[in-house]
């Protein structure tokens, strides 16, 4: 990736900070993306502690986006318009073999479901499945797709900073780097019963109340 200034900037005065955001994007592109969502996840966390009265599920769905956000900003510092254009025709890119999206939309779910049956115990909570799932299931899918992380995160993740990671350190190790980020980044969902955590008894307490979701 071409790191030079873009053309739309180059009659302007350089700026420090932007200078330094193109000398190292990768640094860059983390910080940003760890700042939006761990700032934006504050008022989820402190409602979810009792410390904010309200209802802030909206920022946990906002704090998904930090690393689409990263990632459009230094697009635009590297790249300008041009970086920016390239990032939705990407985004935008639908053409690909049936069978792709037969693996999307019924194999990864599969892959889901087999990795919690082998949980110990697993299979005792299960609720089974409604009749109404096969009627739900395709716009339940999209607006997880949506709202749920993949479209928030996956660009940021797979489409920005994995190709320079694996082009600096090579693709196993630049994998496994990006790996250990990408669990860092959902630190903050620990704090809450997003993750079955949260103060005390928050994550008990949310499967108790959302059984069918935690077991699905």
């Amino acid at each position: 990736m071409n790191n030079s200034m873009a053309p739309d900037q180059s009659e302007s005065a350089p700026n420090p900070l932007l200078q330094a955001m193109r000398r190292h994007p990768l640094v860059a592109y983390f910080f940003i993306a760890y700042a939006f969502s761990w700032i934006v996840s504050i008022p989820f966390i402190l409602s979810e502690w009792s410390l904010l009265p309200g209802n802030y599920q909206v920022a946990f769905v906002i704090k998904g986006f930090g690393p689409f956000a990263a990632a459009f900003f230094m697009s635009w510092v590297l790249e300008g318009k041009e970086g920016v254009k390239r990032m939705r025709k990407h985004i935008r890119q639908w053409k690909a073999s049936w069978l792709w999206y037969l693996f999307v939309l019924v194999g990864i779910p599969l892959l889901l479901i087999a990795g919690i049956l082998v949980q110990p115990g697993a299979t005792a909570n299960f609720l089974g499945l409604k009749p109404l799932l096969a009627v739900t299931y395709l716009f339940t899918y999209i607006a997880v797709f949506f709202g749920g992380g993949p479209l928030g995160e996956e660009p940021g993740w797979r489409g920005f900073a994995l190709p320079r990671l694996q082009e600096k350190y090579g693709p196993l190790l630049g994998t496994l780097i990006l790996g250990v980020l990408w669990t860092c980044w959902h630190l903050p969902d620990f704090l809450t019963s997003a993750r079955g955590a949260g103060r005390g008894q928050v994550g008990q307490h949310f499967c108790t109340t959302s059984r069918s979701s935690c077991c699905w």
